[in-house]
């Protein structure tokens, strides 16, 4: 993280030559991209146990049948776990998304320069 926010203050900075290098930068991009590849992965592997748990819950219980064990309801806490892997899915898309325009921005002020 600390390296992304020195590379940041690089690029803003007015002089050009203190800018670093196109390698170096997409080296970082492509490495951030790869680590929200990653953590998108296993969010969504998590997300696939969540929900194969909540389904052997409803279908543990026969329709009509009066239930005894409060265990085998979705409970809003269920509800929760689940929006939350959303967001997660959310926040790697964006974060796999930003580099690829930062790349296009490069691309856009090399050819300019």
């Amino acid at each position: 993280m600390q390296d992304n926010v020195h590379l940041g203050q690089q690029l803003k900075n007015p002089e050009p030559d203190l800018h670093p290098s196109r390698k170096e930068t997409v080296q970082i991009l492509q490495l951030g991209v790869l680590i929200n590849l990653i953590a998108m992965l296993l969010t969504l592997v998590g997300m696939q146990l969540i929900v194969g748990v909540l389904l052997l819950k409803t279908l543990s219980v026969p329709q009509g049948a009066v239930i005894y064990r409060t265990g085998q309801l979705i409970e809003s806490i269920d509800i929760f776990v689940v929006q939350a892997n959303i967001s997660m899915i959310v926040a790697e898309f964006v974060g796999i998304a930003i580099p690829f325009w930062l790349v296009s921005r490069i691309e856009h002020h090399s050819h300019h320069s």
